[in-house]
């Protein structure tokens, strides 16, 4: 199934659906974004951007998750052939009752600026339970440090995440969750 989609910025976005109702391809403009699943999950995406001006490829861009036992357990993150930066995620305790995207992830699982597709359950099946920790492992030639992200999280009665918060390049942050 082929499904425009309207929005305010002006962007001509159209979203090729699979069998499962997941998205399986994803056009902005010229861009275009693969993803795809097993078990219901996504697994691997890529994208290629456009250079408005001459139509050549500007970016391209891909990454494969790993899972354990319902729970991400690596992302392998590259762009263009850069050596990939490996994502290590240890889950919480706490069940993703949500279906809430693991902060600062966005990005290495394919769905930056396409938030409400994964909300809108078109990106694949949520984690089991919250992410706890992110040990980020840069390859040599990207001259960083790596470095880890431990998160904390605010439930309410009903179980729901009303909160996050963590640490990211040594600033405070945090996240309110509404339902």
């Amino acid at each position: 199934d082929n499904v425009t989609i309207d929005n305010t910025g002006g962007l001509l976005m159209n979203v090729t659906l699979d069998g499962n109702n997941c998205v399986e391809r994803l056009t902005v403009n010229k861009d275009e974004y693969r993803f795809f699943y097993a078990d219901g999950r996504l697994i691997a995406w890529e994208k290629t951007l456009k250079d408005m001006n001459f139509g050549a490829e500007a970016l391209h861009a891909r990454g494969t998750i790993e899972y354990k036992d319902g729970d991400i357990a690596s992302i392998t993150y590259s762009e263009n052939n850069d050596d990939p930066t490996y994502y290590y995620c240890t889950p919480s305790s706490l069940y993703n009752v949500n279906g809430l995207l693991p902060e600062t992830l966005s990005k290495q699982i394919g769905c930056f600026g396409f938030e409400h597709l994964y909300y809108a359950g078109l990106m694949g099946k949520a984690t089991k339970h919250l992410v706890r920790i992110i040990q980020i492992d840069y390859p040599e030639e990207a001259k960083r440090d790596d470095y880890q992200i431990e998160f904390n999280y605010s439930i309410n009665k009903e179980e729901q995440t009303e909160l996050c918060t963590y640490n990211f390049n040594g600033e405070a942050a945090s996240v309110n969750y509404f339902y």
